[in-house]
């Protein structure tokens, strides 16, 4: 019994140092996904961040377009558009709507401007979209900013959906920098 008695100090000393040295956290493992710029694309710099059961993060952007054509239609705006291309990840498993007529691109003079309703048509890009749980999904918004405004920043904004989740949602809109879209370019 005396070495049952020592042994197990020794043994339980030896588990709690083997237990200790295996609480370091690393870093989930994530995943990187690549986009090939196109011509005047700009990359956006922007840290995913939670805005009501979404996460979104802004990719890349585009302003200068002087003319878009889709499947069934062409279209010359009165001023230059800007692209800005999101990705929107559900937070939880409930599904949630996002809707894209709500965002706004904030200028440098405080000026909102709501999404280009023709080029948002022409280009099939939805008003609103029930995002699944889990799921992700990436898409263009279209503004017509005045020309030669500065786009500052776009005010992106979640779902208002309650009791679907128990996941609490973060707040109900947060202002994503545009750094590098000029509308005059």
């Amino acid at each position: 019994m005396g070495r049952v008695a020592v042994a197990a100090p020794a043994l339980a000393a030896a588990l709690a140092a083997a237990a200790c040295s295996g609480t370091t956290k690393t870093a989930p493992p994530r995943v990187t996904v690549q986009e090939t710029l196109g011509p005047h694309e700009v990359a956006l710099p922007s840290a995913p961040r939670t805005v009501g059961h979404f996460e979104v993060r802004l990719l890349l952007g585009r302003c200068g377009i002087t003319y878009l054509t889709g499947t069934h239609a062409e279209f010359e705006p009165q001023n230059p558009l800007c692209r800005v291309h999101e990705r929107i990840a559900s937070r939880d498993a409930s599904y949630h709507s996002f809707s894209t007529a709500r965002q706004r691109l904030i200028l440098a003079d405080g000026t909102e401007v709501a999404p280009s309703i023709d080029a948002m048509q022409i280009k099939r890009q939805p008003d609103i979209v029930t995002v699944g749980g889990r799921d992700v999904i990436e898409l263009d918004v279209y503004f017509e900013p005045p020309s030669g405004s500065a786009p500052k920043t776009l005010r992106f904004y979640g779902d208002t959906d309650t009791g679907k989740s128990v996941t609490p949602p973060g707040p109900l809109s947060v202002d994503l920098p545009v750094t590098g879209l000029a509308a005059g370019h």
